[in-house]
């Protein structure tokens, strides 16, 4: 008998059921055996409904106060731990050390440690306990102990500033020991919460094995275990029985389909959950036992556990066992129907906070009662959406079968027992065999009958295919965004290439690329480098947020650098990208040829024209020139514009130009061209000073300069002049239109010999 029901009670107990998976089911239902004595335990010991987010909260949270409950783990769950030591060491105080318990038992392991939110992996951290990767990386040192440890952490014992010594060796206690170097960067916002995912745990018996012992996430060996462990109810052997947690932990491996064709499955029912013993051992017990839409009954002074599932009937109620009347109830109160189930589940994806599972509904139901009525349901102890929306399936339909009967006995019906299927036939009712289940069985002592109350069941309350499932919402609880979660850039790429230096020469260079981080509170993305031989010190440059380019310069050629980046935000930088190698290179990348070459005549030249390639290390382009178009060409220039004049041609004279681009590493590229352009014919430059002699209305005479050309090749009809003196010194500038065009007007004209004047 349990130990809360012999301190109570000075009675014989026959049964007592707990069957606490929903309020279908209440949350005590007893039957005491007594003269002239019936009651509900709920009665004697009032139990207040906890609140799933705030508990849930509460165990993930890392405390510190002298008096503190342990905590027992089943299955996976995230949790803070009790601080047991706090202490600083080192120049400046710049070590924290933490102890913290995370469970009063040996685990199976500590997957994941979690400082202020940030996950370090267990491939994170290296031999040392110091984390080799992520935000935390070179700041961090975590040692795990599962609870065998023998001795106390070696490190924590030369480092202590106030006496953790050997002797602090926490047997038999599952704890991590975590030392944080101060860095404003990593905690910007000081340290908030350390916590870990724990695997709890490992000894836990399984009477389908003669010896088998081990870490399960089974719920039916869970229960067991917490029945039968001294820091759990501490039932002895011989008050369980064993069969039935044998079917219910068979019942709890079953495999449901999650698809068409059976290729992902889950284990039927699984507990998962982190369990303070300041709780009472019956609230514990109903929080487990939500895991498996079950029931525990204690008959005959012995432990019986029931999981959910339809069970065929193993004996017949008829109308020759009844000792009077039966009492109907074919619908129930009003404020106990619902159609509708939704409720709260823990949810790894989000940190393993309570999330909501998608809501099981029914139109059917819906219409039957005209209105949708939703029924509130928490699962402690489940940690999947799909599993959770099973446990409200069947809640729901075990809720919409709510024919009750309340039958008296002959005393032969003490064979009964609660949570025992019955095949109940009552012609006055119209039934044959139906199937129901004893809820609750009471002795009168002043008629010698035996109450029973027993509730019609099905096995469509319990059947499930893998349609019944709804995707579980990706929109997070809020739409604020968190401002620690920071994503991590991505496509981060580094290429050899080359860079001008301030004295105008071009190095080797490195230059990195990568997807910005898409988040509103980064400010910036951090840009590190080391050599990868040895490695060496990390180097370390900011550019502001949208900026994604960075080059690294100079580096030298062949030595191979690691690269990484990460975004920066006001409380807390992203994970790190992972390591991109690159090594320095000499320039060999051609740069592009110039585009849309042109050539304009000029007076004895021309002008050639293009556009430059874009390339960032553009030293200049070399212009080549033949007199024919496939004629041998010959370098005439060199320009770092976007244009070169030709000079020295001959008026009316025809060149061919080519251009091509060099970079500042000595890379050319292809050629531009070929393109042709006529020098102007044009005399203005071909006339010198004072040489001018005679201006008639036909002719005129002139001496030429620096023209290779007889002067007779000047045909002038008429010659038109404006007299512009320069300096005083009586110098006529005089402009000639030649090839017989006519112009009218006078002819001036001046010079050292005088002349003619004519119309």
């Amino acid at each position: 008998m349990p130990d809360v029901l012999k301190a109570v009670l000075p009675v014989v107990v026959a049964a007592v059921a707990v069957a606490v998976f929903g309020p279908i089911l209440g949350s005590i239902i007893g039957a005491v055996l007594a003269v002239g004595t019936s009651m509900l335990l709920d009665a004697i010991f009032p139990v207040p409904k906890p609140n799933l987010n705030f508990t849930a909260q509460d165990r993930k949270q890392m405390v510190r106060q002298p008096v503190a409950p342990r905590r027992i783990i089943y299955g996976a769950a995230k949790v803070g731990g009790t601080l047991v030591y706090v202490g600083s060491s080192g120049a400046d105080q710049r070590y924290l050390h933490l102890v913290a318990e995370l469970a009063c038992h040996p685990c199976h392991a500590i997957d994941s440690v979690f400082v202020n939110d940030v996950e370090i992996t267990a491939a994170q951290i290296g031999g040392n306990g110091m984390v080799t990767a992520g935000p935390m990386a070179g700041r961090v040192r975590v040692k795990r102990y599962l609870g065998t440890q023998t001795t106390a952490d070696a490190d924590l014992i030369a480092e202590s500033p106030d006496g953790w010594s050997a002797d602090h060796k926490l047997l038999g206690r599952t704890y991590i020991y975590v030392r944080l170097e101060y860095s404003r960067e990593a905690f910007a916002a000081g340290l908030q919460n350390v916590a870990a995912l724990v695997r709890g745990k490992n000894d836990i018996l399984d009477p389908r094995g003669a010896t088998s012992v081990g870490y399960t996430t089974n719920w039916a060996l869970c229960v067991l275990d917490y029945l039968r462990s001294p820091m759990g109810v501490g039932a002895i052997a011989d008050e369980i029985d064993t069969a039935t947690f044998i079917a219910a932990a068979n019942l709890s491996d079953e495999l449901v389909d999650l698809d068409a064709g059976g290729t992902t499955t889950q284990a039927r029912y699984t507990c998962d959950m982190a369990i303070t013993r300041d709780q009472s051992r019956r609230q514990i017990l109903g929080q487990m036992l939500t895991a498996g839409a079950g029931a525990l009954t204690y008959v005959q002074g012995r432990y019986c556990l029931y999981g959910g599932a339809y069970t065929q009937p193993t004996a017949s109620l008829g109308v020759s066992d009844l000792a009077g009347d039966v009492r109907l109830t074919t619908k129930g109160r009003r404020k106990d129907l619902f159609n509708a189930v939704k409720g709260t589940f823990i949810d790894p994806v989000k940190s393993w906070q309570p999330a909501e599972f998608p809501g099981v509904t029914s139109g059917t139901f819906e219409t039957e009662d005209g209105e949708r009525i939703w029924r509130e349901l928490e699962l402690p102890a489940t940690i999947d959406a799909t599993r959770a929306q099973r446990l409200a399936r069947i809640e729901l339909l075990r809720g919409r079968e709510p024919m009750m009967i309340e039958a008296p006995i002959r005393y032969a019906g003490i064979r009964f027992a609660v949570w025992q299927m019955l095949s109940v036939t009552v012609p006055a009712f119209g039934w044959t065999n139906k199937p129901m289940r004893i809820l609750g069985w009471r002795f009168e002592p002043n008629t010698g009958a035996i109450a029973l109350r027993l509730r019609e069941e099905s096995a469509a309350a319990y059947a499930w295919v893998h349609d019944d499932a709804s995707a579980l919402g990706a929109a997070p609880d809020t739409t604020l965004i968190s401002p620690v979660a920071i994503p991590t850039p991505t496509s981060l790429a580094v290429a050899a290439t080359t860079a001008l230096q301030a004295d105008g020469a071009v190095a080797p260079a490195l230059v990195v690329t990568w997807t910005a981080a898409a988040h509103a509170f980064v400010t910036a993305s951090e840009v590190q480098w080391r050599v990868s031989a040895g490695p060496g010190a990390w180097s370390a440059a900011q550019v502001p947020a949208g900026t994604t380019r960075f080059v690294i310069a100079p580096v030298r050629v062949g030595e191979q650098l690691d690269v990484r980046v990460r975004a920066l935000a006001g409380l807390a930088p992203s994970a790190w990208t992972s390591t991109v190698q690159q090594a320095g290179a000499a320039d060999t990348t051609a740069p592009g040829a110039p585009t849309s070459p042109t050539g304009t005549g000029v007076q004895r030249g021309a002008s050639w024209r293009w556009t430059n390639d874009t390339a960032s290390d553009l030293d200049l382009v070399e212009v080549w020139e033949a007199a024919t178009q496939n004629g041998s060409y010959a370098k005439v220039g060199e320009s770092r514009s976007d244009f070169w004049v030709s000079t020295g041609w001959t008026p009316g004279e025809t060149r061919w130009a080519l251009m091509r681009s060099r970079d500042r590493s000595g890379n050319y590229s292809g050629w531009a061209g070929p393109i042709s352009a006529t020098a102007r014919l044009s005399a203005v430059d071909d006339i010198a000073p004072n040489s001018i002699t005679r201006v008639l209305s036909s002719a005129a005479s002139l001496a030429l300069n620096r023209m290779d050309r007889p002067g007779a090749g000047y045909d002038h009809r008429q010659v038109v002049h404006r007299t512009i003196t320069l300096a005083g010194d009586g110098r006529a500038l005089i402009l000639v239109r030649t090839t017989g065009v006519t112009f009218n007007g006078p002819a001036d004209y001046s010079g050292d010999g005088g002349g003619d004047r004519g119309d």
